[in-house]
């Protein structure tokens, strides 16, 4: 009876630190996820190509602008005004999808493509989102 006695005081506690472990992976993997989402609705994103072609006699640049879904960068969406200004584009296009769905209020975009306008010739075509 001694023996057992001493076998259950060696006996180890079943080990909680693989839990712990665990939720720590799921709670940062979750971050990640809301960081990502996050930086894809609210984030800024300028990618540029270069075309070449025969029929072109000179460069021309444009400018793209497209999906925004009314986001708004910076007060009076200057953040993306002076993006776009600094790329110094000969054309300007708003390529759809500039406003949700379901929104009335087409303030943002109007005023956007007012504060573009002294910049270069802007082209609009509508998306899935303006047919609604």
């Amino acid at each position: 009876m001694k023996e057992q006695q001493e076998k259950q005081v060696l006996k180890r506690p079943p080990r909680r630190w693989p839990r712990y472990v665990l939720g720590i992976v799921i709670i940062a993997v979750v971050a990640l996820c809301i960081a990502s989402l996050a930086r894809s609705k609210y984030g800024l994103e300028n990618s540029r190509y270069e075309i070449t072609s025969a029929k072109v006699a000179k460069d021309i640049r444009i400018v793209e602008i497209a999906d925004l879904h009314n986001a708004v960068f910076g007060e009076n969406n200057s953040r993306l005004v002076d993006m776009i200004k600094a790329q110094e584009p000969d054309l300007i296009l708003m390529v759809g999808d500039m406003v949700q769905e379901d929104e009335e209020d087409l303030s943002v975009v109007t005023d956007l493509i007012k504060d573009l306008s002294d910049t270069a010739p802007i082209y609009f075509s509508i998306g899935n989102h303006e047919e609604a």
